[in-house]
């Protein structure tokens, strides 16, 4: 982790703008994205990445982690003919130690290029350049729900399938989390269980921790009269804090 973002992250900045042409992020390519969120599981309860934060264990690991890597020091690295120094006075150090853009701390958004790439695999920032400098000015996360690499014309590229904006490899920091998976697709039966165990209790407990009955009677019951006792019931018997009051019923119930 550190090899990349040491090295590999300053090679990035010193693309030139006048090695490929203009107007690149206006590309757009059209060819469909595949990819399902919020799949259902074998439980029968649905997990996305966003989801799964709902789960203590999942939130805590990826809290965790992300905000402890974020508070330690993020320093740029150039390579010299001797070694290496620190590159204090490239434009890309004061983005990634101070004020990576208009909306977000170095803190914010480290941490957020962390747990992005914990839950979904990638975590993916738009490089903005300078118009007359072509110095990094800015970095701009995405979400990377909504981005996907593909090739074309032999070149790899990305492509957000909510705006339609493309990026090049150039354009991109990409951290990627272990082999670029997402452990929650990976882990998402397992996250089904616990979420379908979790929901279960909730209905149980919520209903006071009885199952549901039989309202018998032999008249005939018109709609309004059927919805009505149904609305009735649930209000006055569903809930913890209606658990054993007493049940008044009407038409030979």
């Amino acid at each position: 982790m550190r090899f990349a973002i040491e090295f590999d992250f300053l090679n990035r900045f010193r693309r030139n703008k006048a090695d490929k042409p203009e107007q690149r992020h206006g590309t757009n390519i059209t060819s469909p994205f595949l990819g399902v969120f919020g799949r259902n599981t074998k439980s029968g309860v649905g997990v996305s990445e966003e989801g799964a934060l709902s789960l203590s264990a999942t939130y805590a690991a990826i809290s965790k982690i992300s905000t402890t890597l974020a508070s330690l020091p993020l320093n740029l690295h150039e390579i010299t003919d001797t070694g290496k120094r620190i590159a204090r006075e490239h434009p890309a150090f004061v983005l990634v130690n101070s004020e990576p853009n208009e909306n977000d701390t170095a803190f914010t958004w480290i941490e957020r290029m962390f747990s992005d790439a914990l839950m979904y695999g990638r975590a993916f920032a738009h490089i903005e350049r300078g118009t007359i400098t072509n110095r990094p000015a800015a970095f701009h996360p995405l979400n990377p729900a909504n981005v996907r690499s593909d090739i074309y014309d032999g070149q790899r590229i990305f492509r957000d399938s909510e705006s339609g904006q493309v990026y090049f490899p150039e354009d991109l920091i990409v951290l990627e989390s272990f082999r670029g998976l997402s452990p929650i697709r990976l882990h998402m039966e397992n996250m089904g269980i616990t979420a379908a165990a979790m929901e279960y209790g909730a209905r149980f407990f919520g209903t006071g921790g009885n199952i549901g009955g039989f309202l018998m009677t032999d008249k005939s019951l018109t709609d309004e009269q059927y919805h009505r006792l149904k609305n009735t019931w649930s209000a006055q018997h569903q809930g913890i804090h209606n658990a054993h009051e007493t049940a008044i019923l009407e038409h030979g119930l």
